[in-house]
Formats: structure tokens, sequence, C-alpha cells
């Protein structure tokens, strides 16, 4: 989907990276491009540093989504995979993602698809038994939420992460 939306991107900040698998994949496709992976786990991050070994076109940032330590206007294009369900300030972590976008920048964001029977399952689950607490949209309200956040709705799709999971994808561009 970035590469469907930004042709040539010099600058991709991925929130909530985990691991870095997304990683590996953007510096494939793109090989001219800067990566940052932004993510709470401190273990997370120690496994993604491990991974990459000192590759220089990645860097590793601890923070939230809602507080990003970077400049405005820093990015080309933020991604936010599997995670934002599990944010508790969804609204100011869209807020940050506008924020550090370039003008017309790219946002994508691919989470967990409420609809979908098996996720309605593992959310009932959640709230029976009191577990972490998590705000899982439809596609619709997914891409309604980005737009009322300052974007312009560029793509939305449903699809199967694997034959058990559905997800969401929204492609938005920053409005001015």
């Amino acid at each position: 989907m970035v590469a469907r939306h930004a042709a040539s991107p010099r600058r991709i900040l991925d929130v909530a990276c985990g691991t870095g698998s997304f990683e590996v994949r953007l510096l494939e496709r793109f090989p001219q491009v800067c990566v940052t992976g932004v993510d709470l786990s401190p273990d997370m991050l120690e496994r993604a540093r491990a991974r990459f070994n000192g590759e220089e076109r990645v860097r590793w940032i601890q923070s939230s989504a809602e507080h990003l330590p970077v400049d405005p206007a820093s990015f080309d294009v933020v991604t936010c995979n599997n995670a934002l369900h599990l944010i508790p300030d969804q609204a100011a972590a869209l807020a940050e993602f506008r924020r550090v976008l370039v003008p017309r920048g790219i946002l994508i964001v691919i989470d967990w698809d409420r609809n979908a029977p098996t996720i309605k399952l593992v959310n009932l689950n959640y709230e029976i038994f009191g577990q972490h607490p998590r705000h899982i949209m439809n596609a619709g309200e997914l891409s309604r939420t980005i737009e009322r956040s300052g974007f312009e709705i560029l793509q939305v799709e449903r699809f199967p992460a694997t034959w058990f999971w559905r997800v969401a994808a929204v492609a938005a561009r920053k409005v001015a």
C-alpha cells in the first residue's frame, strides 16, 4: 500500500514498529529510504536493533504514539500496522501523525477489522475478562476517524491478513 501511494519516499516513520519486520520489507522495496521505527516497548526495540545490526538506514526511538519526539513535517510517510486499537488516545496519535508528515504526506494505517467474525470473538473475550482495553474499529469507522483528523482518504480496503485474521487498511493524504 505504501508503494501504491508514495512512489519514492525518502523518510518513513513506522509507529508501533515492534521487532522491525515491516522495516525489512520497506528497505527491500525502497532501498533509498531512511526508516524510523517507534515503539513503546524497549524489549521490542532491542529485538529490532539486533535484527538490523547497525543498519544505517534505520533508527529506533522508544516513545508513545501520542507524543512522538520528532520534528514537525519530517516524514513523507507514516505507517501504523496492527496497533492503532492499542493506543489509548487515538485522536492524539493521529494528530501526531499529521504533525510529523510533510504537506500532502501519506498515512497508512492497517488495523484489526471489528466486523470480522474472529475479531468479534477476540474483542468479546477482552470485554468479558476485563483484559487490556482496545478500541477496535471497522473499516468505515477507521476511515472516518482518520478523515476527521485532517486527512483526505485515498483508499480503504479490507483483507485477510491470515486465514483467521481480517484487517482494515486506510491510505490517506495530509490535507494542507
